[in-house]
C-alpha cells in the first residue's frame, strides 16, 4: 500500500472514524514535486 507524503500547517489534523476521514486545517499532499490540498480520497483506507 502506498502512503502519501503530507505537509501540515499550524495545528492541522486528520481524524478517521467509522471509515470516514475528517481533515482539519491546511494539509497538503506532495507528489512528484507538486503540492496540492490533501483530500479524503488521498487517505481512503
Amino acid at each position: 500500500m502506498e502512503r502519501p507524503v503530507c505537509a501540515m500547517e499550524d495545528e492541522s489534523a486528520i481524524f478517521i472514524r467509522n471509515g470516514k476521514a475528517e481533515i482539519i486545517g491546511a494539509i497538503h499532499k506532495i507528489d512528484k514535486g507538486e503540492i496540492r490540498p490533501l483530500t479524503e480520497e488521498d487517505i481512503r483506507l
